[in-house]
């Protein structure tokens, strides 16, 4: 059997079926996706992104919050034989075009908080890059398609969209998908990670399925996690090495559920809304890096005091 993330989703949609693989916050509430549910769509999107001429190892990079649209579209893209690059939230518009020029990426799948400075980056990119809108097409996409003039599919698709036509194109050719997943090895890339490049241009890190699966399995025998129980809120930027592979991908393996922190609005609103869903959501466990651990013990330490 080889390594591969596919094949992991593949064992957890079987494994955990109905079971919520990541929950987001729209306008009308919670809106969960399962395992299952991940599983399916995923090969949408791989059958959207082959039937519109896009090729094995070419590269597509992911500019959004976390939300189970990032994680459907990457699982979809890794199922086509692309490799993504995800990119953090923080970068500038110069930043963002230095990486998508660097991993030549022809596709950038955005969010309505991203959109902004993923234009501001597109006169600087070095050749033609087709937006993927990880959100529902509202005020701030129909501008945009209005100033630029863009064509549905040419220049841009809405991530609906995206999954409508996929699931069309299965119908009429159901092994789309399937055809290219046999030539999968755990070998391929499916990965780019940039460095910070705080001393210099950033470099980029090419991981593989087997990679991830491996440092996946080692955390789970590490940790012994129970089976189908675990919820976490996931607060880390999901670009970040230890969210993608703790959280993402070790998730398939155990059967954890991903709730994303609410980011309607504004990135700001990541910081804003997390206590609130903290509370809301009374996650089992949570990854945490150690700035956002200090935040938490003066905060407590603060409480007590206060108390007395």
């Amino acid at each position: 059997m080889q390594r591969t993330i596919i094949e992991m989703l593949h064992a957890a949609a079987k494994a955990y079926g109905d079971r919520a693989y990541t929950n987001t916050r729209m306008e009308q509430g919670w809106e969960a996706c399962s395992f299952a549910q991940a599983d399916v769509q995923s090969d949408y999107v791989a059958a959207y992104l082959l039937d519109h001429g896009f090729k094995p190892e070419q590269t597509v990079g992911i500019l959004s919050e976390g939300k189970g649209s990032w994680v459907t579209c990457e699982l979809g893209v890794i199922k086509a034989r692309m490799i993504s690059v995800p990119l953090s939230i923080k970068l500038t518009p110069e930043e963002i075009a230095f990486r998508i020029n660097h991993s030549e990426a022809v596709a950038f799948a955005i969010s309505a908080n991203t959109l902004g400075n993923a234009i501001k980056a597109m006169p600087l990119f070095d050749h033609p890059v087709m937006f993927i809108y990880l959100d529902e097409q509202d005020e701030r996409l129909e501008n945009q398609i209005k100033a630029s003039d863009w064509t549905q599919d040419k220049d841009y698709v809405p991530f609906a969209s995206m999954l409508m036509d996929g699931q069309q194109l299965l119908e009429k050719k159901p092994n789309l998908v399937k055809d290219t997943e046999k030539k999968i090895t755990e070998q391929d890339t499916i990965n780019i990670c940039y460095t910070s490049g705080t001393t210099g241009n950033p470099k980029g890190i090419m991981l593989t399925h087997v990679n991830y699966w491996v440092n996946s399995h080692d955390a789970i025998d590490l940790f012994q996690l129970p089976d189908a129980q675990l919820e976490t809120l996931v607060v880390l930027p999901v670009d970040h090495s230890f969210a993608h592979t703790v959280g993402i991908y070790t998730a398939l393996l155990r059967g954890i559920t991903l709730h994303f922190v609410d980011s309607r609005g504004s990135n700001a609103a990541i910081i804003r809304n997390f206590p609130k869903n903290l509370v809301e959501l009374n996650p089992m466990f949570m990854m945490t890096v150690p700035s956002i651990t200090g935040s938490f013990m003066k905060k407590m330490i603060q409480g007590i005091h206060q108390k007395g």
